[in-house]
């Protein structure tokens, strides 16, 4: 409740957080794309102005993490509006405002985007795990009408 006061006075005074899931974004580095480090292992998403990662569907929160390589992180679970359940792992961050348990509700912010780790610059990684096996963020679910990045961010412009 205090961080979602926060981010609606920040929003209300026109300081800047802009949520991820209601501001076009795009792809920066896709799923799978051949690097010197290996295979790109997520979706890379940059944003014009993005300040805060939120989602646009619940996410409960399994794992907190700060590693050399992904740097500030946190991973959870989702479930698809076919009832799937998807775990997501997102990485880069500055900042992590969830706890682990603690389920954020859609709009909330759940982590400053940033570039910590290695990384190149301020952007989401999002990773997708279905049933413990890595998938393309660009995936559609069968009987579904979104990709799995789409229910994280929103539209893609």
């Amino acid at each position: 409740p205090a961080l979602q006061r926060r981010l609606g006075q920040q929003l209300d005074s026109g300081q800047g957080f802009q949520l991820a899931s209601h501001v076009p974004h795009y792809v920066t580095a896709p799923f799978g794309q051949q690097r010197s480090t290996g295979t790109h292992s997520g979706t890379d998403i940059a944003g014009a102005g993005v300040g805060a990662q939120s989602s646009v569907v619940p996410i409960t929160i399994t794992n907190l993490e700060n590693s050399a390589g992904g740097g500030k992180g946190w991973q959870g679970i989702f479930q698809t509006h076919t009832n799937k359940k998807v775990e997501i792992r997102s990485l880069h961050h500055s900042e992590l405002y969830g706890k682990i348990g603690e389920t954020i509700q859609p709009g909330t912010a759940i982590a400053k985007i940033g570039s910590t780790g290695r990384s190149s610059g301020p952007h989401q990684h999002l990773e997708f795990y279905i049933d413990g096996k890595l998938v393309d963020g660009e995936t559609t679910l069968p009987g579904d009408d979104k990709r799995l990045i789409d229910y994280i961010v929103g539209h893609k412009s």
